[in-house]
């Protein structure tokens, strides 16, 4: 095989080990029901059985992957937009440094972009902006290792695999990894951490 010919085996085969792992992680535990919306406002830590206290944001983001899929995405872009304001929450509840912050800030702007104009035939380049920023914070959470390491590739990865010349609406896919990889990456840190 040559070079050029050995790049779309390793992305062909990249993107089989992300769907195969997208669903191993929608069938190995049972959905964890999202926080009530007292918790979510005062970022009461929810008790999870056989673990310490997670942060009420991360709590409700890992609800939210484990969640329903939309089979078809909506034009308002409510599940993405959604799926960005919660991951943000869960990073700034992650990482309370300054740049973390201002990440949460940018992925939120994103969201209310994706929201802003249906008919805007950027959304795709947006959503995968964001998820390679989230990506980046997300690589930075957590102990050094070749775990986090893997985690965080196969999550640059998701994130580029969001194609930013095909509608946002054909890529549900897609979509549902990028958020299926980021709750495993921050499930696997609470685990960590408690």
């Amino acid at each position: 095989m040559t070079p050029r010919n050995a790049a779309p085996a390793i992305v062909a085969v990249t993107c089989i080990a992300l769907v195969f792992a997208s669903l191993w992680l929608r069938t190995r535990a049972p959905a964890r029901p999202a926080p009530m919306a007292s918790e979510r406002a005062l970022s009461i830590p929810v008790q999870v059985p056989d673990r310490g206290p997670i942060p009420a944001p991360v709590s409700a983001f890992l609800a939210f992957a484990q969640g329903s899929h939309p089979g078809e995405l909506p034009l308002d872009h409510a599940y993405s937009s959604q799926g960005l304001r919660r991951l943000a929450d869960a990073l700034d509840a992650a990482d309370s440094s300054a740049l973390s912050r201002d990440r949460g800030k940018r992925l939120r702007a994103a969201a209310d972009a994706l929201q802003a104009d249906p008919d805007s035939l950027g959304h795709a380049d947006v959503l995968r902006r964001a998820f390679e920023l989230a990506a980046k914070a997300l690589g930075a959470i957590g102990e050094p290792g070749a775990e986090r390491a893997k985690l965080a590739a196969g999550l640059e990865a998701a994130a580029r695999s969001i194609d930013p010349n095909l509608p946002l609406r054909a890529q549900a896919l897609a979509i549902d990894r990028y958020f299926d990889l980021a709750a495993a990456y921050l499930d696997r840190e609470a685990a960590r951490a408690s």
